[in-house]
């Protein structure tokens, strides 16, 4: 009768840990932040208080960043903290969730970029593109990663004999 008691116990401390999720967003928005610094320690006392973990880049030019929490309502507060921020009541999130905490803290750190671009004359909050459905990008996607083989391959014909380099853009 003990085993089963404690094979009954562990079955149910399994279950009760398969029912504590994990809520996941991963959110960006580019939008312009007048005082960086500010923003970063408001974002991380407040997030702190909450017990949301992950990781968040503050800049000048947005917020870029995952975090997650076992509580929904505190994740929920969390991002209506950030949509609360001037200029990103429209973040762009996304949801998901885990059975295990995807990080082991919080660190909200602050980026002269959010998305490392390396560029200063691109300003991400004014110049952008268009969006693009699934279908487009998967097609567009496939062009951008063959122009990029093909500069790649140009850069390496100093190294590479010209068959080399004409036969792997076969294979291509």
């Amino acid at each position: 009768m003990g085993q089963e008691f404690e094979s009954l116990q562990a079955r149910h401390f399994q279950d009760i840990i398969m029912l504590t999720m994990f809520e996941v967003a991963a959110l960006y928005k580019f939008s312009k932040i007048l005082d960086p610094f500010k923003t970063h320690n408001s974002i991380r006392s407040k997030l702190k208080d909450l017990s949301v973990y992950g990781t968040i880049l503050v800049g000048g030019e947005g917020l870029n960043g995952t975090i997650s929490a076992s509580n929904k309502k505190n994740l929920s507060d969390a991002i209506s903290f950030l949509k609360q921020i001037n200029g990103f009541d429209d973040l762009d999130i996304k949801y998901s969730s885990s059975n295990k905490n995807p990080f082991v803290r919080l660190k909200v750190k602050l980026k002269k970029e959010i998305v490392t671009i390396g560029d200063e004359s691109i300003d991400p909050t004014s110049e952008v593109g268009e969006y693009l459905n699934p279908n487009e990008w998967n097609y567009r996607n496939e062009m951008v990663l063959f122009y990029h083989e093909v500069y790649v391959l140009q850069f390496y014909k100093l190294i590479l004999p010209y068959q080399n380099v004409k036969f792997f853009l076969h294979l291509i």
